[in-house]
């Protein structure tokens, strides 16, 4: 650029924001110290360079940069995606202004570019936690027809065992009102126990997850000590097999809960005089991007899905994972978690 137009470059450098100054051949003839940065050029690096190496592709730079003959006056980013690139092949999102400078000696392009990738992250953030509370809503109100259904079943059954036991006490059959007290005792526990579950599903169903990366093993580990009472108890033998370093994106308080509710079920659950020995492991699925966990209890007296908690089904289907048990040889049970992950971060397994 010729030293009568220098007030160009001034003109650039005087801008808080990341500017460059273009030709009509889309060349950059000079950029100011906040470009530089935001795109991890130094000084100077980017005079005499296109356009196109701020941007990932040539589709980015098309939409951000008035087709010629004739500049315009313009600010894209706002309602569609422009990615940026920096020197070292990080990705940026773009929002991008353009002015028009004409001069005697030629016409000239001031680009300013804002980094937005930050807020586009965050608005991201807001859609997918309203889809999730959306999503929440339906699966309460749906719920609510099997929880009136469920709980209705079960206080006919007290009231048909209290009736049964009034009748035998005012008849004075001590032994039938005996047997009557027992079941009206029994189908109270029971129901007491699906109101505790359907309570706690609820309770999982309408919360809302915040993903993070999260180590399984540590996060098993960190489980096995807040059960150490209940597996002492048992006299539990515990194998811990999953691999260090293997991380997934998941709700870390969610997901401790899981992995409580499928270990303590797994405690609980024996048919045998022997200890329970129980195996944790995890399995990789790469063409299905999916890694399943599973725990293998040989002395299990469980066979379906009654052992499998309901907010343990729910916390699988917020984060969408599938849970679920089968039969394994001489009388165990294997709880599995399928989890879908992101193969560059499980490449250790």
């Amino acid at each position: 650029m010729d030293a009568g137009y220098s007030w160009l470059g001034l003109l650039i450098d005087s801008s808080f924001a990341s500017r460059f100054l273009i030709n009509r051949e889309n060349n950059i003839i000079f950029a100011n110290s906040a470009a530089h940065a935001l795109f991890g050029y130094s000084d100077n690096e980017l005079a005499g360079k296109p356009i196109d190496v701020i941007f990932a592709s040539r589709k980015d730079r098309e939409i951000s940069i008035p087709r010629m003959p004739s500049f315009s006056k313009r600010i894209v980013g706002d309602h569609i995606e422009i990615r940026g690139l920096t020197k070292d092949g990080r990705e940026l999102i773009l929002r991008v202004g353009t002015v028009p400078i004409d001069t005697l000696g030629g016409s000239f392009l001031s680009v300013t570019v804002f980094d937005i990738t930050c807020h586009k992250q965050k608005e991201r953030e807001l859609q997918f936690r309203a889809r999730q509370l959306e999503e929440a809503n339906r699966k309460v109100s749906e719920f609510a027809n099997l929880v009136a259904h469920d709980l209705r079943t079960g206080l006919a059954e007290i009231l048909s065992a209290s009736s049964k036991l009034k009748t035998a006490l005012t008849e004075g059959r001590q032994e039938e009102a005996a047997d009557a007290s027992a079941a009206v005792h029994d189908l109270t526990s029971r129901a007491c126990g699906v109101v505790a579950d359907l309570l706690e599903y609820c309770q999982e169903a309408s919360s809302v997850l915040n993903l993070e990366y999260v180590d399984v093993r540590e996060e098993i580990e960190l489980v096995l000590r807040d059960l150490s009472p209940a597996i002492n108890e048992a006299g539990a033998i515990i194998q811990n097999r999953v691999p260090a370093n293997l991380k997934i994106k998941a709700d870390k308080p969610q997901f401790e809960r899981l992995i409580a509710s499928l270990l303590s079920n797994s405690i609980k659950s024996k048919n045998t005089s022997e200890p329970p020995e129980i195996v944790i492991t995890v399995a990789r699925n790469g063409q299905q991007n999916e890694i399943q966990l599973s725990i293998d209890n040989n002395g299990s007296d469980h066979s379906g899905k009654s052992q499998i908690a309901p907010a343990a089904k729910s916390i699988s289907e917020q984060h969408g994972w599938s849970v679920s048990s089968e039969r394994l040889p001489d009388q165990g049970a294997r709880l599995k978690v399928d989890i879908r992950t992101s193969p560059a971060v499980n490449a250790t397994v």
